[in-house]
């Protein structure tokens, strides 16, 4: 007999940001985009800077979350990220802020000789674009 949903929770260092039941949830892993419905093969992955879709019969909730993990196991989806905000949480200007700071350190920066500090600044960028991508829908 098929499970009617999962039970998804997201937590991360500040709390609890998410703990209900979905239909569904489109997450961006390690190794690409995954949609995970009810009855899905368990497994862990690492979780990659992206939009979290949290999808339901009647809405869609919509998360930027940050780097983290991802199990799934008995219809239960557990994501640990080091952050998630809703939609509605995102404060779009200081997003565009942090976009605009360090693009302005990336370019300062060379990738040949810094290569941590160069992705780190990269991953700030990515990580704003989607923060400002999700307050968007």
């Amino acid at each position: 007999m098929k499970a009617k949903g999962l039970h998804l929770t997201i937590n991360t260092p500040h709390g609890l940001k998410f703990d209900g039941d979905v239909d569904a949830v489109r997450l961006i892993t390690g190794l690409g985009q995954i949609e995970v419905r009810p009855d899905h093969e368990p497994m862990i992955m690492t979780l990659d800077i992206g939009a979290a879709n949290l999808i339901s019969s009647d809405s869609q909730q919509n998360m930027a979350l940050n780097l983290g993990y991802v199990e799934i196991l008995d219809n239960r989806v557990e994501i640990v990220s080091e952050s998630a905000e809703a939609s509605g949480d995102i404060d779009v200007e200081r997003a565009q802020r942090s976009k605009a700071r360090a693009e302005e350190q990336l370019a300062e920066l060379d990738p040949s000789t810094d290569i941590e500090r160069y992705k780190q600044v990269e991953n700030r960028i990515h990580r704003a674009n989607v923060r400002i991508a999700v307050a968007a829908n």
